[in-house]
């Protein structure tokens, strides 16, 4: 379990959405042994995260846009 943690703690590409997904929510995305069947499963649950978020941004934006035309 030990050198999957360090795993965890030096893939570049799991910092970085780990990182990206704490910016947009303000919260950290934990690995849970029991959640993930892997680490591509928990790069993906962290994309998917993070897709969400900007779905949601640029429907918000969206909105305030055309609250201002209206």
């Amino acid at each position: 379990m030990n050198g999957l943690i360090q795993i965890i703690r030096n893939d570049p590409e799991i910092r970085e959405l780990k990182e990206k997904c704490h910016e947009l929510t303000g919260r950290w995305i934990p690995y849970h042994w029991d959640c993930f069947k892997d680490l591509d499963d928990y790069k993906e649950h962290m994309r998917k995260i993070i897709q969400e978020h900007d779905r949601s941004e640029e429907r918000r934006v969206g909105k305030e846009c055309r609250s201002r035309w209206s």
